[in-house]
């Protein structure tokens, strides 16, 4: 019967520390890393819904934007994220140039570097810019067709500086409007990376 009883016990401890562990993995899986810079938290699951913080030249650990009057936001909706819950809403104030969303600030970084995001319901045929701190990318032109999620990338040469944000969207519009954002990521290279992943 004592035996029994240890065993028992046993059992439980056993079921109470795998429980532990799937929970603990559970924690830590729930965000993909992706790209070179995963602090930047770039498909916005990390971050809290609601209005974004106005900060100059980025902030630590959240998305900002840099203009105060810009609406710009994360947004919680599976239905219409490309992925994960999460996504940002980018708005471009009018009235100077403006960062309409803002990554959280990083390591320094300098040489060739590629961003990369999907964007919808941006102006069609309108330019777009991502870049990394003062470091601008090529402008381009947004696609035509606006309410898919479209894949934009920019190839970027910064410079070593203290501390490192990049950002998407950097126009001064005559008008201001707003363009939905999601998957942003950040990585070494000169080139766009089309190779699936294993």
């Amino acid at each position: 019967m004592k035996k029994q009883l240890l065993n028992r016990k046993r059992l439980l401890q056993l079921a109470l520390s795998l429980c532990l562990i799937l929970v603990s993995a559970n924690t830590s899986w729930g965000q993909q890393t992706i790209g070179s810079f995963p602090y930047m938290d770039g498909g916005f699951e990390g971050q809290s819904t609601g209005n974004l913080t106005q900060a100059n030249n980025g902030s630590a650990n959240v998305w900002t934007k840099s203009a105060a009057n810009s609406t710009s936001s994360i947004v919680a909706n599976a239905s219409l994220a490309r992925s994960g819950v999460k996504y940002a809403i980018g708005n471009l104030a009018t009235g100077g140039s403006n960062r309409g969303l803002q990554s959280p600030l990083g390591a320094s970084v300098a040489g060739s570097h590629v961003i990369q995001f999907y964007y919808r319901n941006y102006p069609a045929s309108t330019n777009i810019q991502a870049g990394i701190a003062a470091v601008n990318g090529t402008i381009q032109t947004s696609s035509a067709t606006s309410t898919d999620w479209v894949k934009a990338s920019f190839v970027v040469i910064s410079t070593a500086l203290v501390s490192t944000y990049s950002y998407v969207g950097r126009l001064n519009p005559t008008t201001a409007f707003s363009f939905d954002v999601d998957d942003v990521v950040v990585y070494s290279g000169t080139v766009v990376d089309e190779t699936a992943p294993l």
